[in-house]
C-alpha cells in the first residue's frame, strides 16, 4: 500500500541521514534528483542545526550535478568547499544562518545561476559589494530575494537591481549603508515586486525627490528604520497603494495620518511605535480592513476606537495599558471579530467582549478580570477555541466548572494564575492544556472521557499534588503524546515517571528539564514501554550522559541535554 511505501521510504532517509559522514561521496551520485532534494529536507528537518552534519569536509556529497534544492541554513561553513560547487541546475538556495560563508560561495553560486529563482543568505555577514555584483551577474532569473546588507553600498546594490528584474519578494537586513535611489531604481524595474521588506535603512523616511510607486507592490514590512517620524514622505508615498503593511519598532514615528488615504489596506500591524500618538486615520480604512493589530504602542490615542467596522476579524490591541485617551475602547464596534488580543489593557474592555457573539480566539492575558466576568464571555461567545487567561491574578478555582461550558475549547492556557487551586477539567475537545507556574498543594484533575482528545499537556514549573498528577497520567496518559514537566518542584515525582511509562503509551515528546531528581530506572522503563517515544529534552539531569547511550538504541531518537537544545550524535 502507499502507507508501507512511505514508511519505508522515511527509513531509506533515516537510513542515509544517520550514516550520512560514512557514506561515500560515490553512493550519492546516482541517486535521482527528487530523492537528493528530500534527503536534504529530512536531514534538515531533522536536525535544525545542521553543523553537526555538513560540514566543510563532507558538503561535497551534495554537490551533485543533478541537485535542484541546497537547504544548509545554520550550517557552519565557509567559502572553500564551495569551490567545487558545479550545480547547473540549482533552483533554490537556503543559507540563511551562515556566518562563514561570504563572496567566494557567491561567486561560485553565481557560475550555476541561470535557473537559481530562491537565494536567502540572511545572516551571511561577509557578504560584501563583491558578492552582491556576481549574484547581480549570474543569476538573472531570482524571484525571491532575502540578503543581509550589512557591508554592502548603494552602487553594487544599484547593479543587483538593474540586472534582476524578475524579483517577486525581497527581504534586506541591516542596509546601514543604502540609499533611496535604491529603492527609486525597484520601483522602476522590479514591476513584479509583490512583497518588501526592510530592516534597518537608515536613510528612509527623509523628503527626497519626486514620489514614486511600485506596479504591483502588495505587502511592506517596516522595522527599525529609526529616521520614520511620520509616514508623509515622497520616499514613502507608496504606502498608499498596498494590502498590507507592518510597522515594527519605529522609534520617532509619530503620525500615521497619511494611512487615511489607503484605500486597499487590508492588514495593518503597528508594533513597538513607542511615541506614535493620534491614530485617528484608521477610521477613514476601517471599511476594508481585515486585521488591525496595535502592540506595545502606549502613548496611541483616538476619540474613538476600535473604528467601526464590519469587515475586522482579527483585532489586537495588546501591551497598550497606558495608553493615552483611549478609555472609550468599544469592541463591539468590530461584531464579525473570530481572533481578538486584549492582553494587558483595562479590564473594563472585557465587559464588552460578550457582544462579539463570533469570537473562537481569545487573548485576555494579564487582564484584571474575575469570575464573573468570565462566566459572562463564555456565556456570550460559545465558539471559542482557543482561550488564554495567562496572569489573570484574580481568577480563582470557581472558575474552572465555566470553562466546561465552552464545547469547542481546544486550547487552555492558565500559566502563573496564582489563586487556582483546583483544577477540575471537563472539555470534551480540549487538545492541549498549559498551566505553568501554579503554587504549590494545588490539584490537577483529568478524569478518565472528560478530555478524549488531550494530546498536549505542560505543567513546567507547577507544583501539583503528586497524587493528583499520578491520577492524571492514569486516567488520561493513553492520549498523551506531549508532555512537558521541566523543574516541578516536588521531590516526589519519580513515581510520576514510572506511571507514565506504564500509561503514556502513545507519548512522543518529553520534557524533564531540570527534574534533577529523575531516576535511572524511570527513564530506562519509559525508553522500553513507550515505543513512540522520540524527543527527550533532560538538561540539568543527573545522570544524561547514560541517558544519551541508553537513549540512542534507535537511530531516529534523539536526547537534548548538557544545557544545551542541541541533538547528540549518537
Amino acid at each position: 500500500s502507499n502507507k508501507m511505501v512511505k514508511s519505508l521510504y522515511k527509513l531509506c532517509l533515516q537510513a542515509a541521514e544517520h550514516n550520512f559522514r560514512l557514506l561515500p561521496a560515490d553512493q550519492f551520485r546516482p541517486l535521482p534528483t527528487d530523492l537528493v532534494d528530500d534527503l536534504i529536507r529530512y536531514m534538515m528537518k531533522q536536525r535544525k542545526w545542521g553543523s553537526r552534519i555538513i560540514t566543510d569536509e563532507n558538503i561535497n556529497k551534495i554537490f551533485l550535478p543533478q541537485l535542484r534544492i541546497l537547504d544548509i541554513e545554520s550550517c557552519w561553513l565557509s567559502d572553500a568547499p564551495f569551490a567545487t560547487f558545479d550545480c547547473p541546475y540549482i533552483q533554490v538556495i537556503n543559507m540563511n544562518g551562515c556566518l562563514q560563508v561570504g563572496d567566494e560561495s557567491l561567486k561560485a553560486i553565481a557560475r550555476c545561476g541561470q535557473h537559481l529563482h530562491t537565494l536567502q543568505i540572511n545572516g551571511c555577514k561577509l557578504v560584501t559589494d563583491e558578492g552582491i555584483l556576481h549574484i547581480a551577474k549570474g543569476c538573472p532569473n531570482l524571484r525571491l530575494l532575502h540578503v543581509n546588507l550589512e557591508s554592502v553600498h548603494t552602487d553594487s546594490m544599484l547593479q543587483l537591481v538593474e540586472q534582476c528584474t524578475q524579483v517577486e519578494e525581497a527581504v534586506f537586513n541591516r542596509c546601514n549603508h543604502i540609499r533611496v535611489s535604491v529603492l527609486r531604481l525597484m520601483a522602476e524595474r522590479w514591476h513584479a515586486l509583490k512583497k518588501l521588506d526592510i530592516w534597518g535603512f537608515h536613510h528612509l523616511g527623509f523628503d527626497v525627490g519626486d514620489p514614486f510607486e511600485f506596479r504591483s507592490l502588495q505587502e511592506v514590512i517596516l522595522s527599525k528604520c529609526d529616521p520614520i517620524n511620520s509616514l508623509d514622505g515622497s520616499n514613502l508615498a507608496f504606502i498608499s497603494q498596498l494590502s498590507s503593511l507592518t510597522l515594527d519598532s519605529l522609534p520617532k514615528l509619530k503620525n500615521i495620518d497619511m494611512l487615511g488615504s489607503c484605500n486597499r489596506l487590508q492588514h495593518l500591524k503597528i508594533v513597538l511605535c513607542e511615541r506614535l500618538g493620534d491614530i485617528t486615520a484608521l477610521n477613514n480604512i476601517a471599511s476594508h480592513l481585515t486585521s488591525l493589530h496595535i502592540d506595545g504602542c502606549k502613548r496611541v490615542r483616538c476619540p474613538k476606537f476600535p473604528p467601526s467596522s464590519r469587515t475586522i476579524q482579527n483585532f489586537s490591541l495588546a501591551n497598550c495599558d497606558r495608553a493615552l485617551n483611549i478609555g472609550n475602547v468599544d469592541i463591539s464596534e468590530i461584531p464579525h471579530v473570530t481572533h481578538l488580543n486584549v492582553a494587558w489593557c483595562e479590564a473594563a474592555i472585557s465587559l464588552l467582549i460578550p457582544r462579539c457573539q463570533e469570537i473562537t480566539n481569545l487573548n485576555l492575558t494579564g487582564m484584571s478580570i474575575r469570575t464573573p466576568q468570565l462566566s459572562a464571555i463564555v456565556a456570550g461567545c460559545n465558539l471559542i477555541s482557543t482561550l488564554d487567561l495567562t496572569e489573570c491574578q484574580f481568577l480563582d478555582s470557581t472558575c474552572i466548572p465555566i470553562l466546561s461550558q465552552l464545547f469547542n475549547l481546544k486550547i487552555l492556557i492558565l500559566t502563573k494564575c496564582l489563586r487556582l487551586r483546583d483544577i477540575v477539567l471537563d472539555c470534551p475537545q480540549l487538545e492541549e492544556f498549559t498551566a505553568c507556574w501554579i503554587p504549590s498543594t494545588s490539584v490537577l484533575t483529568v478524569s478518565h472521557g472528560k478530555c478524549p482528545k488531550l494530546h498536549t499537556v505542560d505543567i513546567s514549573n507547577s507544583d501539583f499534588t503528586v497524587n493528583s498528577v499520578t491520577q492524571t497520567i492514569v486516567e488520561s496518559g493513553s492520549s498523551i503524546e506531549h508532555l512537558w514537566m521541566r523543574s516541578c518542584p516536588s521531590g516526589e515525582y519519580p513515581p510520576i515517571f514510572d506511571e507514565i511509562s506504564q500509561h503514556c503509551i502513545n507519548l512522543k515528546t518529553m520534557n524533564v528539564t531540570g527534574n534533577g531528581n529523575l531516576l535511572d530506572e524511570s527513564l530506562e522503563k519509559m525508553m522500553k514501554n513507550c515505543g513512540k517515544l522520540k524527543r527527550i529534552y533532560a538538561d540539568g539531569i543527573t545522570n544524561d550522559v547514560w541517558i544519551e547511550k541508553k537513549f540512542h538504541r534507535k537511530d531516529d531518537r534523539r536526547f537534548y541535554g548538557k544545557s544545551k537544545k542541541v541533538e547528540v550524535s549518537s
